[in-house]
């Protein structure tokens, strides 16, 4: 074997065929440097493990032919790998999604991009999750991407693993405090644990450098400098080749310079990384220069200057899509109309009298040991008192389970309060209730005066023996008015049998409901954050097939929806809006055919109440002004400006009704709600839905088709059988005798259309990314380059000629590997025939039969016909792709160009001689150094190989 000769590997089946590129021997042992074209890769090989593609030229000069079955497979195999390549997109025929026309103009909007760099702004509820997935599986397929880190807030973590995990068969490990202490210990102290996982999710908070100043104690001096160095550092450097963040108007850097720990997080992995995006609502949070810097993220040669955010260049890197204008392909609007009731719960003085003490007991305790919390600065403390403040108001029967914990920790003298960094507490408010109480439990924050000590143990006691006098004999007010509202809603919507989804934020209250409705009759099914991935599945399906009720707590709750259901009762209300209107999303989001009724339950006459009563009142003014779609776009960014759970909690310990600064506090939320959001409309354009049209779904659904025509046939050519099930004509199982070292005996749950797997998430989706279709395809494509073949077609009938099929591949260094199937149909008096070579460009329903007629051609002659028109057809594609290529690649130099110029325009205001001139410098190297990528970037390589020859008898 000799360099630039095409050959295959066992070793590397999977990669397809390859070209040796350099030879070396040594030990008497001989070893080839071989690219694989198709996966991007260079891999050194024995050449004892690499065997030679035999041309198709030569099999059929030496009449060795294929079966009509061989022949037909290799045509499907290399056509579903031209189609991977091509610039539709591919990736959603692969995953268990519906997709929709303004998900895949935002896919195809980032990978028509020069540099795949963009701010995704949808509005709330259009699925950015699923965007930016396909986006990267899209990358993933071309062999653009391989190492992915995907940053959030604490609290959506598990709801990314999660729908990346169901949706897309994908792995993401967590990093959190907790798994990087594991790994530490499980790799050593100093190696690089990110570069470890390929595929990794962490909290932002998690991840951003932590601050340094001199009144830090030497604990947590060391511990902040070994953060700064394994965490944050050690990921900046981990060789990502994409990044994806989410929430990311959290974000700022101000008009001083002056910029958060999370900005210079999202700052140092934008330098480094090639793919980036960023996902919010609400890029616009009221501050020009803050937008101006988190669009700099994105593209710094664009905006490098105020002037530089005006909608035009906004537009070029932003996909905006509308929640009320977006539709399906049939043309329907996606989301149905949602009726949100708030419904207050009065207590009876007679019969609710043991509750309404034990509320009132709880707000002293909160409100005095808040007080005293405050002294001692104590956090963890104003934490669980916080936490209290929404148990008591969630059940008694919670609240109950909570003290009796507190109790028992403040009576052990052998307990003491555990050393915590504040810093672990940065993404605190973002993690759901069930989790914020489980962690204080274990954290057992007590106070430094013994004396408060001994004075909690009565009172918590006190608490305590209330708690149990409320459960005796009665069930709480909220519970009563539960049982009085589902039978309520069986009646006015006049069915028994209506799904109702019940959200709270404690498992103890949730085993109440439970327990309650169960009693009465109710078929019940529950999810919390104690559930595994698979036990929350089979408690929706529960829901969806038996049970009429489901209990969730967020934490549960997130990454699961619930479309078949469209009733949703609040029990307990999280403080911060965001949250709420993250449960409500479980069943008002895309699917939904009904229109949505949400409930949200409070207790009547208790601070908390007044509270919510002043803020919603100035949410409802911006609902009222832009509307529901655009208030909800902003709650997570006024969250992060307010702190909704800290100003109720601040507002219950002072127990005021009539405090002026809650007037004031609520008039600056709605302030900045109205500035956001006209800033956010002026400047940022959304995307124009008339593009849609330009999409063919149907091309989606013959990837699907294709896949399921391969299987079958591959199948068939083994001997085994492909068998559907009777109930599901959709669904197939098969029995499989193919690599089974690394496949599975047996395939029982198999679909091809995506959009079934909605329904049944157990299935395998088979697509080009499965295992068995790419093993399948890379041994199918080895075999079936030579035949002769019979076509029984009529309107051909006695045509004859040879069948060139060629493959032309496009490829550059950086992100472009593309590939053409050029089938070329000479006639027996060697002219080209346009006609039957497009006919014979698909062969999925032609009926192909070996001929064992003898060949009687002078094959050459027809060669070098053939390669004479493929050259002319690669020619024209390649001076497209070119003239298209190059166009991209001037525009990014000449934003490149315009970004320098405005660096050295700073720069030669610098005014000591020696520093300008060594800044000069740098930014010569550093000019030079990007062009030099980009030029390298910019050139194209063709390559023409045929795959296939076959004489065709049409009869």
């Amino acid at each position: 074997m000799e360099i630039d000769e095409k050959v295959v590997s066992e070793l590397y089946a999977e990669y397809g065929p390859g070209t040796i590129i350099s030879k070396n021997k040594m030990f008497d042992k001989e070893f080839c440097k071989v690219f694989f074209g198709s996966a991007g890769k260079i891999v050194e090989i024995e050449l004892d493990d690499l065997r030679p593609i035999d041309s198709p030229i030569n099999l059929f000069k030496s009449n060795i032919f294929s079966s009509s079955i061989e022949f037909k497979l290799s045509s499907i195999a290399h056509t579903i790998e031209v189609m991977a390549s091509s610039e539709k997109p591919l990736s959603p025929a692969n995953f268990k999604i519906k997709s929709l026309p303004h998900q895949l103009l935002t896919l195809d909007f980032v990978m028509n991009q020069f540099r795949p760099r963009c701010l995704l702004a949808d509005e709330v509820g259009l699925g950015k999750t699923i965007e930016a997935a396909l986006i990267m599986e899209e990358l993933k397929l071309r062999n653009i991407v391989k190492r992915v880190l995907i940053i959030t807030p604490a609290g959506l973590i598990n709801q990314w693993k999660d729908e990346l995990k169901l949706k897309f068969s994908e792995n993401f490990s967590i990093f959190d405090g907790e798994t990087f202490k594991s790994f530490k210990q499980l790799y050593g102290q100093e190696t690089n644990c990110w570069l470890k996982f390929d595929q990794v999710i962490t909290s932002i908070d998690f991840l951003k450098p932590k601050k340094m100043h001199n009144d830090l104690l030497e604990y947590e001096l060391k511990r902040r400098q070994e953060h700064n160095k394994y965490v944050f550092k050690d990921c900046v450097n981990a060789n990502w080749d994409m990044v994806i963040i989410d929430e990311a108007h959290k974000l700022s850097k101000y008009k001083t310079g002056e910029e958060t720990a999370r900005f210079k997080l999202g700052n140092s992995l934008s330098d480094g990384v090639p793919v980036f995006l960023i996902l919010t609502a609400t890029p616009h949070r009221g501050e020009p220069y803050v937008f101006k810097n988190l669009l700099s993220l994105v593209d710094p040669y664009r905006f490098n200057k105020l002037e530089d955010v005006k909608p035009e260049n906004i537009n070029k890197m932003t996909v905006r899509n509308k929640k009320r204008a977006c539709i399906d392909f049939n043309g329907n609007r996606l989301f149905k109309k949602r009726v949100t009731t708030l419904c207050k719960i009065k207590w009876d003085e007679g019969v609710d009298e043991p509750e309404i003490k034990l509320y009132h007991a709880i707000v002293e305790y909160i409100i005095e040991y808040y007080n005293y919390a405050q002294k001692e600065k104590n956090n963890i403390l104003i934490f669980l008192l916080m936490l209290y403040e929404r148990i008591v108001a969630s059940s008694s029967k919670a609240i109950l389970k909570s003290l009796g914990k507190r109790l028992k920790t403040l009576k052990s003298l052998t307990h003491k309060a555990k050393k915590i960094s504040e810093s672990l507490l940065d993404d605190f408010s973002e993690i759901p209730g069930e989790k914020q109480l489980e962690f204080v439990e274990k954290i057992v924050p007590i106070l430094n005066n013994p004396d408060l000590v001994r004075k909690e143990i009565k009172i918590v006691s006190n608490c305590i023996e209330l708690a149990k006098k409320a459960l005796i004999g009665r069930n709480d007010a909220k519970l009563r008015k539960l049982i009085e509202i589902i039978d309520d809603l069986k009646k006015k919507i006049n069915d028994k049998n209506i799904k109702i989804l019940i959200f709270t934020e404690f498992i103890e209250t949730q085993r109440y409901i439970i327990e309650s409705l169960e009693k009465i009759g109710y078929k019940m099914a529950f999810i919390n954050g104690k559930l595994s991935l698979s036990g929350r599945i089979l408690q929706k399906q529960r829901f969806r097939d038996k049970a009429q009720i489901l209990v969730s707590t967020d934490a549960g709750g997130e990454g699961i929806n619930l479309q078949f259901c469209y009733v949703i009762i609040n029990y307990d209300l999280p403080w911060n809006p965001m949250k709420i209107e993250q449960r409500i999303g479980r069943v008002d989001r895309i699917g939904q055919d009904k229109d949505v009724i949400a409930i949200n339950f409070i207790l009547e006459d208790t601070i908390e109440e007044y509270v919510r009563e002043k803020i919603e009142y100035k949410l409802q003014l911006i609902k009222d002004q832009f509307g529901e779609d655009k208030l909800h776009d902003i709650l997570s960014t006024l969250n992060e400006e307010f702190n909704f759970d800290r100003l109720y909690v601040e507002y219950i310990a002072k127990n005021r009704y009539n405090d002026h600064s809650l007037e004031n506090i609520s008039d600056n939320i709605y302030r900045k709600a109205k500035e956001i959001l006209e800033n956010d409309e002026i400047l940022i354009p959304f995307t124009d839905m008339e593009k849609v049209k330009d999409f063919e779904v149907e091309d989606i659904r013959n990837i699907s088709k294709k896949n399921r025509i391969f299987s079958e046939l591959f199948l068939k050519n083994r001997g085994l059988e492909f068998n559907e099930y009777k109930d599901n004509p959709a669904l197939f199982y098969f029995r499989n005798d193919f690599r089974t070292d690394t496949l599975r005996n047996r395939y029982s749950k198999i679909i091809f259309d995506q959009s079934i797997g909605l329904d049944i998430e157990d299935a395998e989706l088979f697509c080009i990314k499965h295992p068995f279709i790419k093993e399948a395809i890379a041994l199918s494509k080895n075999k079936g380059r030579a035949s002769h073949l019979y076509i029984d077609e009529n309107k051909f009938h006695g045509t004859v000629g040879v069948l060139f099929n060629w493959l032309f591949t496009i490829s550059n260094s950086f992100n472009i590997y593309r590939q053409y199937l050029i089938p070329i149909f000479i006639n027996n008096n060697l002219k080209y025939n346009r006609r039957l070579s497009e006919y014979l460009r698909n062969t999925d329903n032609l009926s192909l039969e070996e001929c064992n007629k003898k060949v009687d051609c002078n094959i050459d002659d027809y060669y070098h016909q053939a390669l004479a028109v493929a050259e002319k057809m690669a020619e024209n594609i390649f001076w497209e792709m070119e003239q298209d290529w190059g166009m991209k690649t001037n525009m990014d130099k000449e934003k490149l160009e315009k970004y320098y110029r405005q660096k050295a325009k700073a720069v030669g205001r610098i005014k000591i001689d020696n520093i300008r001139e060594g800044k000069r410098n740098e930014l010569r190297k550093e000019k030079a150094q990007e062009l030099t990528e980009l030029k390298k970037q910019s050139h194209l390589f063709p390559e023409l190989d045929c795959i296939q020859i076959a004489e065709i008898i049409f009869r």
